[in-house]
Order: C-alpha cells, then sequence, then structure tokens
C-alpha cells in the first residue's frame, strides 16, 4: 500500500531513536552502508541494511548490532536484511513505504 507525501512524512518523522542509533552504529562499521526502514505496524520494523559489497567482517559485526537492539527492545519485533547494493532487492528500497535512516 503506498502512503501520500504528508502520511509518508508523518511517518518517517515517527521513526524512533533507537533506529537512528542503529544507522549511526552500522555506519561507524561501515561508513558506506545506508540502513532503511520500513514499520510493518505499530511494533513491528523491517530494517535493511545495504552494503555496498560484501564484506564478511562487516556482516558479523553488523550482526552483533542487531543482537544488541532486539535485547535492548525485548518489546518490538524486527526484521533485518543486509544485502549489497548490487542486490536485485535493492530496487525494493525505493518503494515510498521505506525511508532511509541515519546518513545519506
Amino acid at each position: 500500500m503506498s502512503q501520500t507525501p504528508s502520511s509518508a512524512a508523518a511517518v518517517q518523522a515517527t521513526i524512533a531513536s533507537w533506529a537512528q542509533a542503529f544507522a549511526r552504529e552500522v555506519q561507524q562499521v561501515c561508513p558506506q552502508a545506508r540502513v532503511y526502514c520500513v514499520i510493518v505496524e505499530e511494533g513491528l520494523y523491517d530494517l535493511w541494511t545495504v552494503l555496498p559489497q560484501r564484506d564478511l567482517q562487516v556482516e558479523q559485526r553488523i550482526a552483533e548490532i542487531e543482537c544488541d537492539l532486539v535485547l535492548s527492545h525485548p518489546d518490538l519485533g524486527f526484521d533485518f536484511m543486509l544485502i549489497t547494493a548490487d542486490s536485485p532487492a535493492f530496487s525494493h528500497l525505493t518503494a515510498s513505504r521505506f525511508f532511509p535512516i541515519g546518513a545519506a
């Protein structure tokens, strides 16, 4: 379901500070990484991390950050995806319901 620009802006404005903190931590590990979020429903979030290329050490560190997020917010539900920018799934993130989090 596509959102109108005004409702999309409202949803983007409600993304919690934990999402910003998650994106900052990911970007400390890989400054070129981008994080996208969609609020599936209240309390359920999809977080997509896009890396410029595969890097096992970076991916393992991001997995640790994801675990920390889950443990620190047991009342919320998360679904994590980690892809590279050349992945066909990346084009899915351009849908209007996904919002970039953190630095552009």
